[in-house]
Parts: structure tokens; C-alpha cells; sequence
């Protein structure tokens, strides 16, 4: 079964999974809106990479359990996608 995903995460401090559910798996884009104040963090397999503001990715099939963001309050992500 086909699920749209359309989240607006907000960070803080503490690393929070896109998802938390680890059967999740999507297409997605994940970016981080011009407005925020800082970078965003995400961690994947262990690696931090800073996102800065106004900056978006895409994923193809991945679980999103196993993708984490952290950043200023206030900040945040957005997860537009599907499991398809």
C-alpha cells in the first residue's frame, strides 16, 4: 500500500529520527526551509552532515528511522514524499 508522507519536523538539540517507525520506508525530499536560523544536522550510518538553510535532498527508498536531524530550536525539516 502506497502512503503520501508530508511532515514538518521540528528540531531541537537532540537528534530525533525522521520516523519512528523502522518499517518506513520512502522517496522522499528532505530539506530544510530558507527561514531557519542555523544548519540542521543529519546523521546517517553515523555520519553528520550540516544542512544549511534553504537546502533539500532526495532519497530513494530509504528507511527513514535510520536518518536523524538536531538543530537550533525553533528550526526545522520538512519530509515530502511517499512509500512507493
Amino acid at each position: 500500500m502506497n502512503n503520501i508522507i508530508n511532515r514538518k519536523i521540528m528540531v531541537n538539540a537532540a537528534y530525533q529520527a525522521l520516523s519512528n517507525d523502522a518499517r518506513e520506508v520512502a522517496t522522499f525530499e528532505l530539506s530544510t526551509p530558507p527561514t531557519n536560523s542555523d544548519a540542521v544536522i543529519m546523521q546517517a550510518e553515523g555520519t553528520e552532515i550540516p544542512l544549511v538553510p534553504g537546502e533539500w535532498h532526495q532519497f530513494q527508498q530509504v528507511a527513514l528511522s535510520s536518518i536523524r536531524v538536531k538543530g537550533a530550536v525553533g528550526d526545522m525539516v520538512t519530509v515530502i514524499g511517499g512509500t512507493w
